[in-house]
């Protein structure tokens, strides 16, 4: 608490004990279509709700336009799985042309929907208008469909 993940003394006692170095791994290219709730509104090809993850109700956005799935750091107080570090940076792109870097994951994170438990590697980002977003990597792995006209996820 008190400090970002990137910070956290703990995970850096972590990180010495990992043989990757973290100056030599590749960088990775990935986007985001909508980060704020206001671009949500205003898109017609993401959905907004809230789902059980980490069994805590989380505000999530299911965007197609979104390479990867993602947990805001803030959310992380929920979580019950150790962050590991990526093998790979990832230069993560917004709509506003800005970029954030993401080195840390969570694996196989569950995600309570209808009664059934689903899985997802969540990447933290330091969000803050979304407890997690669910991208095309998660969608595909359920081959899930985007109802644009009627804003909901089967």
């Amino acid at each position: 608490m008190g400090h970002r993940i990137k910070d956290c003394p703990a995970m850096k006692n972590e990180l010495v004990t990992k043989p990757t170095d973290v100056k030599q791994r590749p960088k990775v290219q990935g986007r985001v279509f909508a980060i704020t709730e206001q671009d949500a509104k205003a898109s017609k090809s993401v959905v907004t709700g809230t789902i059980l993850i980490f069994s805590h109700t989380a505000w999530v956005l299911i965007d197609p336009g979104s390479t990867h799935s993602f947990v805001s750091c803030a959310y992380m107080k929920y979580a019950d799985c150790v962050p590991e570090l990526l093998d790979f940076e990832l230069s993560v792109s917004t709509p506003l042309g800005e970029t954030m870097v993401a080195e840390f994951i969570c694996k196989s994170c569950v995600i309570k929907i209808g009664g059934n438990e689903l899985l997802a590697d969540l990447i933290l980002l330091e969000i803050q208008e979304f407890d997690v977003i669910l991208g095309m990597d998660w969608l595909a792995a359920y081959h899930a469909n985007v109802d644009c006209y009627k804003k909901e996820v089967v």
